[in-house]
């Protein structure tokens, strides 16, 4: 029966046996199609055929759902998923026209509410729109700020910290494309200007640490230390005054180096404090971890500083960043305990 299969087909899903599990619950589709669990088994096929790698035939099943049951919980969690995997797939134009249909939804409650504007706003900045985006993460701020102030609990902080970060995310990006020109008027606007960016930056970023929501917390803390470190970076690289002779640019660059140290102390302090924050609550997290390796390159940077080493840019090898998305397990509920 509809119910044997649909078990069935839940222990395949949670042994990994994805094609077993496709099969068991195609079956169910096909031969009970009034079920009251079909619905719950297309959400567990697209499960299941994300495990196989099969991101679009994921994307029908949900899609299916909401065809089926335009309204209700389980048609927004199909819909919330769909965002998702088109976010994943990097898939921006598709995913932001998807989570305007979800926000146009009457049904929402307030956390869902929360949730798809802080999605939108992820979109959006991934997009580079950087003003329709902050308004949707300031609308999913402004929205939690209300449930607080009426003592109604979210069902997580964890959009909360999503959208302090990503509004972090949009001078951080801003910062790191802007140049450093000579001449010397201009090279000092442009660094000033690539300051502002960093506090506002730093701003942002320190309000995600303080939701206490660990992923978010430490995505932040690794990203306002690696801003600190690329300004030194910017500081160091930028052109020396044309009209100083060789011996006056190399005494210089020397006390350019020294002056832009400093940034570098405060790098590694940030990174510090993000690996002793997940110590606390004895875990990890992929950016605590990257923390740790970027904590250590920077010792070495600072002692061949201090032995009057001159270390640019790129000095330290090489050192890929976790890439910040939300994770689909956070916020969308399975349906493998149905």
């Amino acid at each position: 029966d509809a119910r044997s299969l649909f078990e069935a087909g839940n222990e395949a899903l949670v042994a990994g046996r994805h094609d077993e599990a496709v099969k068991l619950y195609d079956r169910l589709l096909g031969d009970f199609p009034d079920s009251m669990l079909v619905v719950p088994a297309l959400y567990n096929a697209g499960l299941a055929l994300e495990g196989k790698g099969e991101p679009d035939a994921a994307l029908d099943r949900y899609r299916g759902i909401v065809r089926r049951a335009p309204m209700g919980r389980d048609s927004r969690d199909a819909h919330v998923r769909a965002v998702a995997v088109l976010s994943e797939l990097e898939r921006w134009p598709q995913a932001a026209k998807l989570v305007e249909e979800l926000l146009a939804r009457t049904e929402l409650s307030a956390s869902d509410r929360v949730e798809g504007h802080a999605r939108h706003g992820y979109v959006l900045v991934e997009l580079g729109d950087y003003g329709p985006a902050e308004e949707q993460l300031h609308h999913a701020l402004k929205l939690a700020a209300a449930e607080q102030r009426e003592s109604r609990a979210l069902e997580t902080d964890y959009f909360v910290g999503m959208s302090h970060y990503y509004l972090g995310e949009i001078p951080r990006r801003q910062y790191a494309v802007m140049p450093v020109r000579l001449p010397e008027s201009q090279m000092t606007k442009d660094l000033n200007h690539k300051a502002e960016l960093v506090l506002l930056a730093g701003k942002r970023y320190d309000r995600a640490i303080k939701t206490g929501h660990l992923y978010w917390a430490t995505a932040a803390g690794y990203q306002l230390a690696s801003m600190q470190a690329e300004f030194r970076d910017a500081i160091v690289m930028a052109p020396t005054p044309k009209y100083l002779a060789p011996e006056a640019a190399a005494v210089y660059r020397r006390r350019v180096h020294k002056e832009a140290r400093r940034f570098l102390s405060k790098a590694l302090r940030i990174h510090q404090q993000t690996v002793e924050l997940v110590s606390l609550y004895k875990t990890t997290t992929p950016w605590s971890e990257a923390a740790k390796i970027r904590a250590e390159q920077i010792t070495e940077l600072l002692a061949r500083e201090s032995a009057g080493e001159l270390v640019q840019p790129g000095g330290l090898g090489g050192h890929n960043a976790p890439v910040a998305r939300p994770r689909r397990g956070e916020y969308v509920p399975g349906r493998v305990d149905l």
